[in-house]
Order: structure tokens, then sequence, then C-alpha cells
């Protein structure tokens, strides 16, 4: 999954240059560094937020808070943001999917209505997925097994971020 979200994080660098600043935990962290400090920073300043979403994802106690912290703040949030964004990384049946944690649970049941017209997010449905989609409009998995089909997916990905940058 890492060479993927390096992948798309640095074509959206190079493809927005200094219109974005992106963050990967893996990359932007140094050795000796206090993580989870850094990584609550760079939450706080997030105003969007990808995840590729896969069964090692879900099952990462650190992934799992990361999310819980960026829905709970933008459930907070005046301006909805950070944009949550997931990126379908493997075939999974989203409907059973739930967000577990409860603290974040208790801040989306109280949250505000979002400015893009989705309403309080209550379940993984309620969040945005920036894709892969197919020609059809349906969302897929990630093409890992052909180099061709991932990287346009990827830079299909990438310019939904850049056609919607302002908006979001």
């Amino acid at each position: 999954m890492t060479p993927v979200a390096t992948r798309l994080r640095d074509r959206v660098q190079v493809e927005l240059g200094g219109d974005v600043f992106p963050f990967m935990d893996r990359a932007s962290i140094d050795v000796g560094d206090s993580w989870p400090a850094t990584l609550d920073q760079e939450l706080a300043q997030a105003t969007l937020f990808a995840a590729f979403i896969s069964v090692d994802y879900w099952t990462s106690e650190h992934c799992r808070k990361e999310l819980d912290v960026a829905i709970a703040r933008r459930t907070a949030a005046a301006n909805g943001r950070p944009r949550i964004l997931l990126i379908l990384a493997e075939k999974l049946n989203l409907s059973r999917l739930t967000l577990s944690n409860k603290e974040a649970m208790d801040l989306l049941a109280a949250g505000a209505e979002s400015r893009d017209g989705f309403g309080k997010i209550r379940a993984l449905g309620d969040i945005n997925f920036l894709g892969p989609y197919n020609p059809s409009g349906q969302l897929v998995r990630l093409h890992y097994e052909d180099r061709h089909a991932l990287d346009d997916q990827l830079a299909s990905m990438t310019n939904k971020i850049a056609s919607n940058l302002d908006s979001w």
C-alpha cells in the first residue's frame, strides 16, 4: 500500500505544486521524532484527509485513530474541514464497515450539517470516496496488478483533487 500512497502523494505534489503540502506519516516523520505529537499537529492543520481503505488499514489501531480524529474534526468544524477522501484499496463490502470509536461516534452524532450536501457523518457511507471509479461511475478497487491501469486511476484521482481544491 505504501508505494501506491507514495505515488499518489508525489503525483499530487508535482501536479499541484505550491497549492498543497502533502503529509505522509512514513515519509514525513523522522526517526526519533515524537510521532503521536507530529500526527496530531498535522491532523489539526489538514484541509484534506485521504486514506487507502484496506483490511490492513481497517484493523490498524493507529490508522483508525487518525480517521476518527479527522471525522471528529470535520464534524465539529464550521468550515467542513478536513475534507475526508477515501480510496478503495481492496475489494471490501463497505456496508459492513463501521466506525467503532465511541468518542468519535458521539462527536459524529452531534455534528453539524456539512456544506457539500452530505448530512451528519454517522457511518462510512457518509464520507466521500475519491475513487477509483470505472468509466460507468462505479467505485472499484485499485488495480495493483496492472501498472498502467493503476497510473490511470491515480491520475484520475489527482485530477479530481485539482478540480475541487478550491471548493474543498
